[in-house]
């Protein structure tokens, strides 16, 4: 329960847009679907192929960001540097300070965490 209300917390106007809508026309055709703006370019990335990251799965419980599985072939994998159940705590880019992650938004660290190829290193 806890984890259901941590996440529901985090939904912004557009999230409840986008539920709102959704159950709308699901009830007129079960195979349309409402994607907002940033959930179209995420859908579009993953088909693509190109979908540059770490190379691992996260999630987020009691306000912390934490790897639940790591993607064969990827940064993180190819570099043994993080592991399963790891907690990411800051993320920075080159040249840029580090920022504190705990309590965001999971996409917005998402957001965060991903750089050009070849950007990863383990601090």
């Amino acid at each position: 329960m806890d984890n259901l209300f941590e996440n529901y917390n985090d939904f912004k106007r557009k999230d409840w847009f986008s539920m709102y809508i959704n159950s709308l026309v699901i009830q007129y055709d079960p195979h349309t679907f409402y994607l907002a703006p940033s959930d179209k370019d995420r859908f579009d990335t993953s088909m693509s192929g190109k979908f540059e990251g770490i190379g691992a799965r996260l999630t987020k419980r009691n306000q912390q960001v934490k790897i639940v599985e790591v993607i064969s072939g990827g940064p993180v994998w190819r570099g043994e540097l993080l592991e399963i159940g790891d907690v990411i705590l800051k993320v920075g880019q080159d040249g840029e300070e580090a920022v504190d992650i705990s309590g965001m938004v999971l996409d917005d660290a998402v957001k965060l965490i991903k750089g050009p190829k070849g950007t990863f290193r383990n601090r």
